[in-house]
């Protein structure tokens, strides 16, 4: 039974990974403080360790179970933190990916896959849908943080032999995701709708993204495990939608009228972003599955149930 540990698993995007692995009857480990992840979120056949990913102490994990891969999701992922706190989001997101790579290396990890960004990794693209050989434009020390990690995993690869990957993912959303985060708007916006409450929208919401439902994340996830190849690889839809048309998906959904609320938009707001995936289409045979109108049904749908 192969031991694979998941930084972040008790997370949005994580406690999905741990269920699809634990599906495939992996022995599962779980790295998560719970800052953000939650307790309920875990499946009851996996191993929590609540450690943070930056403490010496994790060793213990690496010395006590043979871990053949690690998935590293966990890290600081609010933008807007990241500006006024820059050396706060370094230190998770570098350091920390740091300490799990010298981990990897000192006790033998076979893989490490990474959960990277590529919804702001190119900044305002001239190309959009955007390919990998876009160079990356980060303007905010998240995506900045994100890519300095990838070099990491870069260097390890070519330094110590350790197999790497970095997944660009684009907007991801689905049911789990927190309400009450920055990101992820179609979450917010449900919750908000539910409680019969205005959605706010920065600007004027013409403002595009690349939304892509989470079990299509984790498809991506398993693919590589399975691949023997390494580099960074976009993960989306390829396709862009305006919060505004968003705004439209969850009035169908929800069977009501919804004005959003415009104020303000937010001084370096990207633009329009959408991934061009031909790449990890071509190379691990990834793409997705679930539309956007029936991942925003699903969501919808579970954000509801939660509150019945």
């Amino acid at each position: 039974m192969q031991t694979v540990l998941i930084t972040g698993g008790a997370g949005f995007i994580g406690s999905y990974l741990v269920d699809a692995c634990i599906a495939r009857h992996y022995r599962v480990l779980i790295l998560d403080d719970l800052s953000t992840g939650k307790r309920t979120h875990i499946h009851k056949q996996a191993l929590l360790f609540q450690k943070d990913i930056r403490w010496n102490d994790i060793e213990e994990i690496f010395q006590a179970h043979d871990i053949d891969t690690v998935f590293h999701l966990a890290g600081q992922k609010n933008v807007r933190f990241s500006v006024d706190n820059p050396h706060i989001d370094a230190d998770i997101n570098i350091l920390g990916s740091l300490n799990i790579l010298q981990m990897c290396v000192q006790y033998g990890v076979r893989k490490c896959i990474f959960a990277s960004t590529g919804g702001v990794m190119y900044g305002d693209a001239k190309i959009i849908p955007t390919p990998e050989s876009y160079p990356p434009q980060p303007i905010s020390p998240y995506a900045l943080s994100k890519l300095t990690a990838e070099h990491y995993l870069d260097f390890f690869r070519q330094t110590h032999g350790l197999q790497t990957l970095s997944l660009r993912f684009a907007n991801v959303y689905g049911p789990r995701q927190d309400p009450g985060g920055e990101s992820g708007v179609v979450a917010i916006f449900s919750q908000k709708i539910i409680k019969d409450e205005q959605p706010v929208i920065y600007g004027a919401g013409h403002q595009t993204r690349d939304y892509m439902f989470v079990s299509d994340a984790i498809d991506a996830f398993l693919l590589a495990y399975d691949s023997q190849y390494t580099g960074c690889y976009n993960v989306g839809t390829g396709k862009e939608t305006s919060l505004l048309e968003i705004i439209q998906y969850l009035s169908r959904v929800a069977g009501v009228s919804i004005t959003p609320k415009h104020t303000a938009g937010i001084l370096g707001d990207q633009l329009r972003s959408a991934l061009d995936c031909t790449r990890i289409q071509s190379d691990l045979g990834w793409k997705p599955r679930v539309s956007l109108e029936e991942g925003i049904h699903r969501t919808f749908s579970w954000f509801l149930s939660e509150v019945r």
